[in-house]
């Protein structure tokens, strides 16, 4: 590993860190220091694209994914599931659509694939196909609670109450006992 690209990792991490600790103008800082050092590196790319996310410049943000992607070793899975992330969020759906079927594509069995792409899909309009997206998303990881809550919505939208009911109880087995929220009951109720 050349000096430049461990140096642009270590620049992201801190650059993360800050970010995690709200520190947003020392995020942005380290960040820019990370692509300076790598300009290649899809790594400092996507954090620094999220740094710019959190500031709310979306269209820097995406541009940053975007170099990422085009860099021919950008084109990494985690990197791609993000820019379908940030353009479902800015309310580009089809190009969201593109590129989280790409994730497919390189990896079929992704939960976090799926979940995504029952997310767009739901955006867009189709609750049954987004019902289907969830629902394979469980397949691979059964005991995600977002997904879970997602489907159970997504059943009780689609007029199948009983089946929301079995999605909400399922979810509520994830806590341990005492520790399931509120809400939960509420929904169930």
């Amino acid at each position: 590993v050349s000096d430049s690209v461990v140096a642009s990792r270590q620049f992201a991490q801190q650059g993360l860190n800050a970010l995690e600790r709200s520190n947003l103008s020392e995020a942005e800082k380290y960040c820019s220091q990370a692509v300076r050092a790598c300009p290649s590196d899809p790594n400092a790319r996507r954090s620094y694209a999220d740094v710019l996310w959190a500031q709310g410049r979306t269209q820097e943000a995406l541009e940053q994914i975007d170099t990422a992607l085009a860099s021919g070793v950008g084109g990494d899975v985690e990197t791609r599931l993000r820019a379908a992330e940030m353009r479902l969020q800015a309310g580009n759906l089809d190009a969201a659509l593109v590129d989280v079927e790409q994730v497919i594509d390189a990896d079929p069995k992704s939960a976090e694939a799926w979940a995504l792409r029952g997310r767009v899909m739901l955006a867009k309009g189709n609750a049954k196909q987004s019902l289907a997206d969830m629902q394979r998303s469980l397949i691979y990881a059964p005991r995600r609670r977002d997904v879970l809550r997602q489907t159970a919505e997504l059943y009780q939208r689609l007029g199948e109450s009983h089946k929301a009911l079995a999605a909400l109880q399922e979810l509520g087995d994830t806590y341990g006992p005492g520790e399931e929220p509120q809400d939960i009951y509420i929904a169930q109720g």
